[in-house]
């Protein structure tokens, strides 16, 4: 009974705040981490936000560097290769500022890069 009382009274709350657009964008090298933070993250945002969508995968960013494993010179030619895969995920909300914090809150303890663009409408 007490539950739904104070659910009550965050909506009302938040239904006089100025509505924010922000966008989260998620980074990481390791797939499998940010797929999990994602999961976790969009159960989390549907409780606040229950209008929210999918995730929206962006492109994966890879790099390469090849390097030589003899720099001085002497030796036969041999190389060494080494690759990266940035793998990134967007999320766009219309969310109160209350809830953005709640957001930026559950957020902070994860290992991927986050960045928090603000739009102006």
């Amino acid at each position: 009974m007490n539950d739904v009382s104070i659910k009550e009274k965050e909506l009302e709350h938040t239904i006089n705040e100025p509505i924010i657009n922000a966008q989260f964008d998620l980074s990481s090298t390791d797939k499998h981490l940010i797929e999990r933070v994602c999961d976790s993250f969009i159960n989390f945002a549907r409780i606040y936000a229950p209008d929210c969508k999918d995730v929206c995968r962006l492109k994966t960013l890879k790099g390469d560097i090849t390097t030589r494993k003899a720099p001085c010179g002497n030796g036969t030619a041999s190389w060494d290769r080494y690759r990266i895969s940035v793998h990134q995920r967007r999320y766009n909300f219309s969310i109160p500022n209350s809830v953005l914090e709640k957001f930026i809150n559950f957020l902070k303890g994860t290992n991927v890069d986050i960045t928090l663009t603000i739009k102006k409408k």
